[in-house]
């Protein structure tokens, strides 16, 4: 099934849908412009791309536009030992001797806010970022009309992660009261309405994709998430007040 020219305003893969830097891997580079240049709708790509710094690499977003890559998100909060080795050059060099391979991601700065040509924000989180309400609340604060999520479960196939991700992105729907994408290599891509419903969905571990409409919002505040943060305060507030008065 084919994509009919100005069928979508947004086209998205997986985390890691590169294995190799597609900024700075020239034969990479080229076909992922070639391919851009045949598309009339923007290309938001998941992969590793290098920071400069050594063998550091962000685990980024990459929203190609026209033959060329422009807006970036870098992953904020990495996997320890998954993408990178905590406490420093000490374990690193005894985890060094042990495998072949060993991560070298670092966190990026970028807010994730990507804006398309007839001007709709879409906030990007990657992987399990989706499980830390606050990299949504935080897209929404900036300006996000729904949430992408870019994830990467291969590890984990035949396990209840994917599901348990998937219930996690629904909730984060309801919470904020946003439409929520996800494209997955091996897990659940799906769209999710704000109600926390599936409304489009490829299964775990096969091949497709979806194409489907995302219900824009602009509201920032008076989410649910909002709502609990207020009650939680008014009832550690009442708790403090009586706690006060049985000690007068």
């Amino acid at each position: 099934k084919k994509i009919q020219a100005g069928a979508v305003d947004l086209v998205i893969w997986p985390e890691n849908a590169m294995d190799n830097d597609p900024i700075n891997t020239g034969y990479v580079n080229s076909r992922v412009n070639a391919l851009s240049k045949q598309m009339s709708m923007p290309l938001l790509v998941g992969g590793l791309v290098a920071t400069g710094n050594g063998d550091d690499e962000y685990n980024a977003g990459i929203l190609w536009r026209n033959g060329e890559a422009g807006q970036q998100y870098a992953k904020h909060q990495l996997v320890p030992f998954g993408e990178y080795i905590p406490t420093g050059n000490f374990l690193r060099s005894w985890v060094e001797a042990q495998f072949p391979y060993v991560p070298r991601m670092v966190p990026g700065t970028a807010n994730g806010i990507f804006t398309l040509d007839n001007g709709v924000s879409f906030g990007d989180v990657i992987c399990f970022e989706i499980a830390n309400e606050n990299f949504v609340r935080e897209r929404i604060r900036d300006g996000a009309q729904f949430i992408t999520v870019q994830t990467n479960n291969a590890t984990y196939a035949n396990t209840h992660q994917p599901e348990q991700q998937l219930n996690i992105t629904r909730f984060r729907a309801i919470e904020n009261q946003r439409d929520i994408v996800v494209a997955a290599t091996t897990g659940h891509t799906v769209i999710v309405n704000s109600a926390g419903e599936v409304v489009e969905e490829v299964v775990p571990q096969r091949s497709g994709f979806i194409v489907g409409d995302v219900l824009l919002r602009t509201q920032r505040e008076h989410t649910l998430s909002t709502h609990w943060q207020v009650l939680l305060c008014l009832i550690l507030a009442f708790m403090g007040v009586r706690r006060r008065q049985s000690l007068n």
